[in-house]
């Protein structure tokens, strides 16, 4: 029996190209998982799929005109070139794919992408709705979780084996990425603390990656690590100890790089801790007010209704001393993304906006975090809807929690 065809249901991406190559972008795009519409004439900065543009058959006219829209409304959506990318677009960060063979990758590449401009959006929300409170953009009690994430490019399997094993005992994750592109990618989500890179020869991905770095594309704590090859002098080894932040020797073993990272990505911060604020933070829990968390829960409503992203709301009471709401704050801002917010909306409630989060995706998360939680907090979660407002929604917090239904279902 043949398996249904949800293709209709792929994300949507807009292709800039003339026939024929139309229809093998079309063709290779759908096989990718995509679902490609042909652009029109007259680009809508404010949609929210991204543009896939065949730099080879895109007109000078018509690539000038999307750069000036997209200036003027300065718009977030995604822009993705094919072949070499256009002067007139390279303000604006584009994904860029060399040859067609890297279509295949392009879902995974643009859900990254989309989540760091979707964290960015988050984080400027964020910051208007402090300012609007009184507050400046720079606080903020969350703690920084990027900074025990490290990304690895260059060397082979036993050798990322031995380093992330290494690396989790000192409480740090690693993750490996493939080429030099994808380590682009998820280094703009902002999520990581350092990269590892490992270029063995020249033209290799660990080079590639190196020559083209430059620190101002990154977060600023981002930590370049370059670690030697073990196979002699590479030819460019004084250019890219230049750019590293650290350069670590051939001999060194796994667990001594490993304790030198934690080291580094944990030392305390030089700015000092952020200044609380009664307006914006509970100063016993050191989570976000009820007052800030309503502002910025019907600004990021607003948003949604723009943008079409899911909103999820978890709501937390405590029924028993067990804990106290600051010990399950902590442990809920070891867990929480950047772009999710955690706040006590009463002396034994706290409440969580998780924005471009679905239903299942709150569920996953409030059940993972049950061992901590303990037994006496029950909770329950929302996805907002078109027809709810911020006061059905804070409404919807008092009715009875679903933790018992949703455990016997």
């Amino acid at each position: 029996m043949p398996l249904p065809d949800y293709r209709f249901d792929a994300p949507s991406i807009e292709v800039l190209s003339a026939s024929p190559r139309l229809e093998m972008l079309q063709i290779r795009l759908r096989k990718a998982g995509l679902r490609p519409v042909r652009a029109e004439h007259g680009f809508d900065p404010r949609l929210t799929h991204p543009i896939f543009i065949d730099a080879a058959t895109a007109s000078s006219h018509s690539l000038s005109g999307l750069a000036k829209l997209w200036h003027e409304a300065q718009s977030s959506r995604l822009l993705i070139v094919l072949g070499d990318v256009p002067q007139a677009l390279r303000p604006f960060s584009p994904l860029h794919l060399s040859d067609i063979d890297q279509i295949n990758a392009l879902c995974a590449r643009v859900a990254i992408r989309k989540r760091e401009i979707k964290r960015r959006s988050e984080l400027a929300l964020r910051a208007e709705t402090q300012r609007k409170l009184g507050g400046g953009p720079d606080i903020d009690p969350m703690t920084p979780r990027a900074r025990l994430r490290v990304l690895y490019l260059g060397g082979g399997t036993p050798e990322f084996v031995s380093l992330k094993s290494a690396l989790h005992a000192q409480g740090i994750d690693l993750l490996a990425a493939l080429s030099a592109y994808t380590a682009k990618d998820y280094l703009a989500t902002g999520q990581f603390g350092a990269i590892l890179v490992k270029p063995e020869e020249d033209g290799d991905q660990g080079s590639r990656f190196l020559e083209g770095f430059r620190a101002s594309d990154y977060d600023a704590r981002l930590a370049l690590i370059v670690l030697e090859s073990g196979r002699g002098q590479h030819p460019l080894q004084q250019k890219l100890a230049e750019k590293a932040h650290m350069l670590i020797g051939a001999s060194e073993r796994p667990e001594t790089v490993a304790e030198t990272l934690s080291a580094y990505l944990n030392a305390p911060p030089t700015t000092g801790s952020p200044r609380l604020t009664s307006a914006i933070h509970d100063l016993k829990t050191g989570l976000y007010s009820r007052t800030f968390f309503e502002a910025h829960l019907q600004a990021q409503m607003d948003e949604a209704d723009v943008s079409g992203d899911p909103l999820s709301i978890i709501h937390l009471r405590q029924r028993g001393a067990t804990t106290t709401l600051k010990d399950i704050g902590e442990a809920l801002n070891r867990s929480l993304r950047e772009t999710d917010i955690a706040a006590a909306i009463s002396t034994n409630e706290i409440c969580i906006s998780m924005p471009a989060t679905a239903y299942r995706g709150a569920i996953g998360f409030v059940r993972r975090m049950e061992p901590e939680l303990g037994p006496l907090v029950e909770w329950k979660a929302i996805e907002r809807r078109k027809f709810h407002t911020l006061k059905s929604l804070m409404v919807g917090f008092a009715l009875p929690p679903q933790r018992r239904m949703l455990r016997e279902a």
